[in-house]
């Protein structure tokens, strides 16, 4: 019956697309009606298709025989068993594989790589043809060591021919780029080399780009492409793409047009990422890099109070954190704004403000580089002549701000001019007012002796007034047995790092030197026996 009824509504159906032919012939406008008649005979049609064997089976059971239904009740039993059985098996796969997945991906988040790798594989068995499993394998296997496994897997879903697996095309892509830059930077492979890498990332960026669900991922890609051929405006642009997606991207966005000289541009990319990193670092407080760069963003944009107010409130929730040495840099950045020559317009030089800047920047870090470098260098960039430099320090003795710092500064000064009373007498005011300038000139004199072009006398000179003020101190001494060292005294050095010796006994770096010392002086067996015992103690740190 049923099928009587289908069979006569086809035929209708045909009959009436002749009629609608012909319609359509005659007057083009019966094309506006066509959408609402055609659908009516569609979902007519789906109705009868699925009505069809209910009207099969009843029209079946109306004309049927006993014998001949109970002959067939067996099998249609099976039949439905079987469908049953079926269903049944395929719903308890997908569950046992959403299983898997679930405990593999914990375990990646826990750091338990080697019972990801069990239930990634089992994954694999259980969906071989599924791409996502064998790529998050592949991952897991670079985290377990295995990476010649993880390699091929992902040779196999990302092939370089471009069709493959558009994760594993982007992975591939980053990990090229990586062993491009290694390679650049050790000089290991030959120009053509370097060029076919580049090739190959290319090809596997565009074949990532066809996948739509991590766009800001390939973009990033295509940016550090862009970047590594030289191309700096198509990296800005590609950049900009990732970051309104991801808007932590913003900040490098800011930093790449600064380089660019897009100052108008680096500064919109700074405010937004300024926004984003506000309101994150406020729902993430702990987050110690994204406050650093929430900072930086406010550095850039010239905000100096708000960057040492973000900076302060990190240095407060985890004073062991990374914020002494960040407070000292943005002191830095402030400084080297004040004392530059394209400081903002009306903007007066203020030398007692400024060497200020430098003493806050090394109370937090004294062992800071660039702090150390401004404040011998101080008032030279901005007075010509060396001695009205030092007049400037000078005439700041008299207003009284950080006297210490002022008289560590003129000394260092005065032993340039070889004024070594006077450098002696500024110094020994230093060290008295102000105790932790000791452990800023030994650092000062460490970074002259060890410098691109080491200033050699004038560390010992300085550090020899630390010593004088701290005798029994081991770290200044290890200081000055390693000037001496650079200035081949032996036999000085060589009482220095005895001295230090007492106090770090299991420094390797003092035996390595006393070695190298008594050597120098003829001794081989006191240098093989420290030699021995440096090789030990950095095994043991191992």
């Amino acid at each position: 019956h049923g099928g009587t009824k289908m069979i006569r509504f086809i035929r209708r159906s045909w009959r009436s697309l002749n009629r609608l032919v012909l319609s359509i012939l005659k007057s083009p406008s019966v094309l506006l009606k066509i959408p609402t008649i055609w659908w009516r005979r569609a979902a007519r049609l789906f109705k009868l298709i699925l009505l069809w064997p209910i009207h099969a089976f009843m029209d079946a059971w109306v004309r049927r025989e006993s014998r001949h239904l109970l002959q067939g009740t067996p099998a249609l039993v099976g039949l439905i068993t079987t469908i049953v059985l079926a269903m049944m098996a395929i719903s308890q796969k997908t569950n046992l594989a959403d299983s898997y997945r679930e405990v593999a991906l914990r375990s990646m988040r826990e750091g338990n790589f080697e019972g990801a790798k069990i239930y990634f594989e089992r994954l694999v068995e259980l969906e071989e043809a599924l791409a996502e499993s064998q790529y998050d394998l592949a991952l897991v296997l670079m985290q377990t060591g295995e990476s010649d496994r993880a390699f091929a897997i992902m040779d196999r879903l990302a092939p370089e021919n471009g069709n493959g697996y558009a994760r594993a095309h982007l992975w591939k892509a980053n990990s090229l780029l990586s062993k491009w830059e290694q390679a650049k930077q050790k000089e290991e492979l030959s120009p053509e080399k370097l060029s076919e890498l580049l090739k190959s990332v290319y090809s596997h960026l565009v074949s990532a780009q066809k996948g739509n669900s991590f766009s800001a991922e390939v973009q990033f890609s295509f940016s550090l492409y862009y970047m590594a051929i030289k191309q700096p405006m198509l990296a800005a642009e590609h950049l900009e793409k990732a970051a309104r997606e991801k808007k932590d991207l913003y900040f490098e966005l800011s930093r790449l047009y600064a380089q660019l000289g897009e100052t108008d541009l680096a500064i919109q990319a700074a405010r937004r990422a300024d926004s984003y990193y506000r309101q994150y670092v406020r729902a993430n407080p702990d987050d110690e890099n994204a406050r650093l760069i929430w900072a930086s963003t406010k550095t850039n944009l010239g905000d100096f109070p708000g960057a040492l107010s973000v900076l302060e409130e990190g240095l407060s929730l985890n004073p062991s954190g990374p914020f002494q040495q960040a407070i000292a840099q943005a002191y830095i950045v402030q400084y080297d704004r004040l004392t530059s020559s394209k400081r903002a317009p009306g903007q007066k030089y203020d030398p007692a403000g400024n060497l200020a800047l430098i003493r806050k920047a090394l109370a937090y870090d004294p062992g800071s580089e660039q702090a150390l470098i401004r404040l011998v260098r101080f008032g030279e960039s901005n007075q010509a002549d060396v001695e009205q430099a030092k007049q400037l320090l000078e005439a700041l003795l008299a207003t009284g701000p950080v006297p210490a710092t002022v008289h560590l500064a003129l000394g260092v000064k005065s032993w340039k001019e070889n004024d070594l009373d006077k450098a002696g007498w500024h110094l020994e005011r230093a060290y008295t007012q102000d105790e932790k300038l000791g452990v800023i000139a030994n650092n000062l004199a460490w970074v002259l002796a060890f410098q691109k072009n080491p200033e050699l006398k004038r560390a010992k000179r300085i550090i020899d007034s630390v010593i004088q003020k701290w005798p029994q101190n081991h770290e200044f001494r290890d200081t000055r047995g390693q000037i001496l060292l650079k200035m081949e005294k032996w036999d000085e050095a060589l009482d220095d790092f005895e001295l230090a010796l007492a106090g770090y006994p299991n420094r390797a770096e003092i035996h390595k030197n006393l070695a190298l010392v008594y050597q120098k002086l003829n001794h081989p067996q006191l240098s093989k026996y420290h030699e021995k015992i440096a090789q030990e103690i950095t095994e043991n740190r191992r």
